[in-house]
């Protein structure tokens, strides 16, 4: 029987990509084409597998990706979508969703879009309403184990939330595991949710 797949999972720009880069800094290679590039919004790249997309089509384009003991980046929506024939571990990240949206609009202006308030308070809505979905879904999937960790935790409170990544990882599978704080630049902690959270997290 191969190892479960280790999968990083979340909304778009909720921190999966943080994630992706902390685990390959402790030992766990990325499974990745690396057709999208790094850009503005994510300038250490987005650790994405486009194969991965079309699961819920053919199961079998996970079949390069068993056994083979790297990090698999998934979107919240195709969790449901994965074939049951095999085992999962599910790193699923959690963010402030009006963070979350003011990241996504921030990509969509740059695009030359808008969205007024009301249609962004629906966004949150919907997106809140998904998670619980999603976690609800998980809680009773038998082919899956998964934590949720914090976006803002994972940040401020690293030495805290490392262990317990650890732990679900397994140590033997990430050697390297005190670099992995390397990868936490503040600087690219942006579109804070600041009317909230700017005097707790001393910035």
């Amino acid at each position: 029987m191969t190892e479960p797949l280790l999968l990083v999972s979340g909304l778009p720009r909720c921190g999966t990509s943080l994630m992706m880069q902390m685990l390959e800094a402790g030992g766990i290679e990325p499974f990745t084409d690396r057709v999208r590039q790094a850009d503005d919004d994510n300038p250490k790249g987005y650790f994405e597998w486009e194969a991965i997309k079309q699961i819920g089509r053919d199961h079998r384009i996970l079949e390069p990706a068993l056994g083979s003991g790297k990090a698999i980046k998934v979107i919240s929506a195709l969790l449901p979508k994965l074939p049951k024939a095999h085992h999962y571990k599910v790193i699923y990240m959690e963010r402030d969703l009006n963070e979350v949206v003011r990241s996504q609009n921030k990509m969509i202006a740059a695009r030359g879009e808008r969205q007024d308030s009301e249609a962004l308070a629906q966004t949150v809505d919907r997106m809140r309403a998904h998670n619980e979905e999603i976690k609800g879904w998980m809680r009773s999937a038998r082919h899956l184990d998964f934590i949720t960790v914090s976006h803002r935790q994972l940040i401020r409170k690293t030495a805290k939330q490392l262990p317990r990544i650890i732990e679900f990882v397994g140590e033997e599978l990430l050697p390297k595991h005190e670099a992995m704080p390397n990868s936490i630049e503040l600087g690219l902690y942006r579109n804070r949710n600041h009317s909230r959270w700017r005097d707790r997290l001393g910035f």
